[in-house]
């Protein structure tokens, strides 16, 4: 069990805090929503408190921004400066608290950079707009929003509350994959050991008979000496094409064909419109202008492919157009979400249209990866039990023909 600290609101709207035993971080945010908490963050608990001196950043005040922070690392520090907020301590003070709480070098780096320029008289919003790379344009474009509104803590913790549901969505789909491919594994080394093993021992007895062997036994054999190789040169192939595609056609173009893919295509393509739909919804509600959320949602989000399609909805908005005519023209939006966003643009509420999106594409993703992990190993299963049969009916029919010839 590890220890997590965590800021939640009651349902009386009551900011609260405190610590948590669990043995992950969606463990630890599952409980929390199971006692009926919201704005839900957590993070992990330091192992000790603070840290040596030489293996902190300066406390200087530094006049050049870190260098640029991962998705991970920027999620981390939104979370901080969410806990600051609610706590309404002084934001220098604050930043510089949870930069000895961190286990991040690089955030550590960040948070203190920030309190330095604010502790200079640097307002955040200007300590942002010129942090260069510091953080995903997303972030800061939701930073500058939501304090020129007064809700900063409220839009970070929903920021952060969002990439957690993100996560735990690519962890639970993941982990119904890697048992399907792991099953997959399994039965390829089964029947490779029988091929390679127990085949040759059965060979060299019924060679030594000198008898003509039946068509399913030198079939079994066939396979035993090249089509095995033939099948792994094939596979060797297409994984070559794969990889030149990856390589030649960009990360866009391989997205796109990997969503074409029967079946694994639709769960790709619902986690990433998941993504999507909710940063956007995130976004809008703290009154970003929509081409600039579509934008930020764009580079904001992991797959590629439907960021493009966000980039081009952004510059199609901003000339003008409705966003829902724009999207009956890309292929990376689900046609179902259109319905949505047409009721959202009428009813002026297009980030509760985008938040029931991200519910409805989240929770189909979710299904699709149960029905893989429920549909594959059975296959899988009766796919083995057939070459089973196979290759000992191959072995022992011409020992079952020696035997009644006697």
């Amino acid at each position: 069990m590890a220890e997590f600290r965590y800021t939640a609101r009651t349902s009386q709207g009551e900011q609260i805090g405190g610590a948590i035993e669990a043995t992950s971080q969606d463990d630890a945010l599952a409980q929390l929503r199971a006692r009926g908490l919201q704005d839900v963050h957590v993070t992990h608990a330091p192992d000790v408190p603070g840290a040596p001196a030489d293996d902190r950043p300066e406390l200087g005040a530094a006049t050049q921004p870190p260098a640029a922070l991962s998705p991970a690392e920027a999620s981390e520090l939104a979370g901080h400066m969410a806990q600051v907020a609610a706590t309404q301590l002084p934001l220098a003070a604050g930043l510089r608290a949870a930069a000895e709480e961190t286990g991040s070098r690089r955030v550590a780096a960040a948070l203190l950079w920030i309190a330095d320029q604010v502790e200079q008289g640097r307002s955040l919003e200007d300590t942002l707009e010129h942090s260069g790379q510091l953080l995903p344009a997303h972030v800061t474009g939701l930073i500058l929003a939501a304090s020129r509104t007064g809700q900063l803590g409220e839009a970070l913790f929903e920021l952060v509350e969002q990439q957690q549901i993100a996560r735990s969505l690519h962890y639970d789909t993941r982990g119904g994959l890697a048992y399907v491919a792991i099953m997959l594994l399994l039965a390829a080394a089964v029947l490779t050991f029988i091929c390679y093993y127990v085949a040759d021992v059965i060979r060299q007895m019924l060679l030594d008979f000198d008898r003509q062997l039946p068509m399913v036994t030198q079939a079994l054999f066939w396979w035993r000496d090249y089509g095995i190789l033939a099948a792994g040169g094939v596979a060797l192939v297409l994984a070559s094409l794969a990889v030149a595609y990856r390589v030649v056609a960009g990360r866009v173009r391989w997205e796109r064909l990997l969503s074409s893919l029967p079946l694994f295509g639709t769960l790709w393509q619902s986690i990433a419109v998941a993504d999507w739909a909710g940063l956007v919804s995130v976004l809008l509600r703290h009154e970003i202008p929509l081409p600039d959320a579509l934008r930020m949602a764009g580079h904001g989000i992991g797959s590629q492919h439907v960021g493009s399609v966000s980039l081009h909805l952004a510059d199609g908005v901003a000339r003008g157009r409705q966003l829902s005519q724009l999207m009956f023209s890309q292929t990376a939006i689900p046609p179902s979400l259109i319905p949505l966003v047409e009721w959202g643009e009428r009813s002026k509420t297009l980030s509760e249209a985008f938040r029931i999106g991200r519910e409805m594409y989240g929770k189909r993703a979710v299904m699709r990866a149960a029905l893989i992990q429920a549909v594959f190993p059975p296959l899988v299963m009766v796919g083995v039990g057939c070459i089973v049969l196979f290759v000992l009916f191959g072995l022992y029919t011409p020992m079952f023909n020696l035997i009644v010839d006697a």
